[in-house]
Order: C-alpha cells, then structure tokens, then sequence
C-alpha cells in the first residue's frame, strides 16, 4: 500500500499517485487500486483504463478502515488536514509497517519545510518507509544543482538531512512542461500510462501512413502526442526509480 501525502495543496500528489505509483503497481502486480480520500474534488473518476485492471473508489478517513492492505493500493490524499487524517487513521489500524509513505519535495523553501513537517508527523506516528520524489525535475543528471535550497548547507546542516536515513529513497519525478500528464481530455478521460502503450501500435500504422502519403494532422498531432508520452514515461521508469521503490518494498 502507497500513500501520498502532503500538508500542501498542489505539490504533485494526484500527479505523483496516477503516473508513478499507478502505473508502477500495474507494472508489478497486473491492476492497480487508486483511492482518492479527499472528499472535495473527484480525481478517481479521472482514473480508467483500458489496458489493464483499475478500480478507483473515494474513502474517506474516517472509512479507512474497510481497506486491506493491498501491495497494490494507492492512497492519494488531499492538502491540510486531510494527509494527516489519512495518516492517523492508517496508524490507527496498525498499518504503519505495510503502508509505504510517499511524499512530494519541491524546490521553494516554503514547500520543503512543509515536506519535513509531513515527515516527522509519519514518523511519530510510527510509519517506517517513506520514499521522498523530487518533484518537476528538469536535469536528471543535476538534480542537486536544481534542488540547490535541499542539498545546500543551510544553518547547521542540508534540509536533506532532517529526512534521516529515508534521505537515500530518492525518486525522481520529470518536469512536464507540455502538461500532457494532465489534459485528460486527450487521453480521452484514460490514465496516461494505458494510452503509453498504445505508442508502438500508432507508431508503426503512422509509418505506413507515411510511407503512402496519407498522413493527416489529426495523426502529425497524435504521434507527437504519443512521442512526447513515450519520452516522459521512460523518464519516470528510469532504472533507480523503479530500484527504490522496489527496495521500499521488502
């Protein structure tokens, strides 16, 4: 069981739980179970495929109960209250050893403190895995450069370091600055990882097309559509992403 969690509104949560976590669970385990525990928006309804086996439900903390500890579930929480609630009712049950915390890290100062916050709240309340991602990186090859207010000296000592030994279950998450992720409308209200796998396919028909000269915009805009979604989607299973996560696990 994943759970995303931040006190901080808009840090990656949703983004984070349907493209890193979702698709990592359908990866490993064949399906996926995504739980939106925010009652003030509708993300699960959001999250449908057509390749694999999704189910998606809302449950709120004070239903967290009902769940079973499925390796394959993914709890996306809200801001504020809501991540701590999800995070005290889990505990509540005694899941803090098979619930796996994941948490957002950004750039800004402000959002860093709030992550080491959400962290030490896990802490206390007992959860032993955390997985911190980086969220929006640019370089992958210069992510402490780009993170420079997390990895820089700061007073006494990194902000890294107030994360203890979790310090070293690093995910790094790309920066999507054609928000494809997001625009659901063109996946057609699907995960985006269940239309990445139909990249191939489009791929060698869109060759054939243009081999007879019978290409259309419609398709010059769904293959570069599907290129960018390849690119992305290599970015997020890179080698050590899928390491960690899997060394989370055990």
């Amino acid at each position: 069981m994943w759970v995303v969690v931040s006190t901080k509104g808009g840090i990656g949560k949703s983004t984070i739980a349907k493209n890193l976590l979702v698709p990592y669970s359908l990866k490993k385990y064949g399906k996926a179970l995504y739980v939106n525990t925010d009652d003030t928006n509708d993300e699960h309804k959001l999250v449908k495929a057509n390749n694999f086996e999704v189910e998606a439900v809302r449950i709120t903390p004070k239903k967290i109960e009902v769940l079973d500890p499925l390796p394959y579930a993914v709890l996306d929480t809200g801001a504020g209250r809501n991540s701590v609630e999800v995070l005290k009712a889990l505990a509540s049950i005694e899941y803090q050893i098979v619930a796996k915390v994941v948490i957002p890290v950004s750039k800004r100062l402000s959002e860093i403190n709030e992550a080491i916050k959400t962290y030490n709240t896990a802490k206390k309340l007992g959860f032993e895995k955390v997985v911190l991602v980086l969220n929006r990186v640019f370089d992958f090859a210069n992510y402490e450069e780009e993170f420079t207010v997390l990895f820089s000296p700061l007073k006494d000592k990194p902000l890294i370091e107030h994360f203890g030994k979790d310090k070293e279950n690093l995910v790094l998450f790309p920066y999507d600055d054609k928000e494809i992720l997001g625009n659901i409308e063109d996946l057609e209200r699907r995960l985006p990882y269940d239309a990445f796998l139909e990249a191939d396919a489009f791929s060698s028909q869109y060759q054939e097309k243009l081999r007879e000269g019978k290409t259309t915009q419609a398709d010059r805009i769904k293959i570069r559509f599907f290129n960018y979604l390849k690119e992305i989607f290599e970015l997020i299973f890179l080698k050590k992403n899928i390491q960690i996560l899997e060394g989370v696990e055990k």
